[in-house]
């Protein structure tokens, strides 16, 4: 199972989480709280900031590889801690960002 693995979080995902919680499932913010801090703990490392380098860097990736800002700003946050697997039900599968940074569907 994909989350057995050792995996790092971005602040961005954490954020959009949130949201989709709020909005789409209606939950109440304890129990949305409660969800990110379970996500963490599986985690075990400290989420990826969303930081003005990683602002910078994921416009770049916008541009470059014809993305949406938000995806962009996700890869530029992994490729910050040098991930080499991004795990996305929304990119294409198997895109290579920058030589470094393979995108994979956890659904193929």
């Amino acid at each position: 199972m994909l989350l057995e693995r050792p995996f790092i979080i971005g602040v961005q995902s954490l954020n959009e989480f949130a949201v989709v919680c709020r909005r789409k499932l209606e939950m109440r913010w304890d129990d949305v709280n409660r969800a990110l801090m379970a996500i963490l703990g599986l985690s075990g490392e400290e989420p990826i900031p969303l930081t003005y380098d990683v602002h910078r860097k994921g416009i770049l990736l916008a541009e470059r590889y014809k993305l949406p800002l938000y995806d962009a700003l996700l890869l530029a946050a992994a490729m910050e801690r040098d991930c080499t697997t991004f795990w996305s039900e929304d990119l294409h599968n198997g895109l290579i960002i920058d030589s470094r940074l393979t995108v994979r569907n956890p659904f193929i």
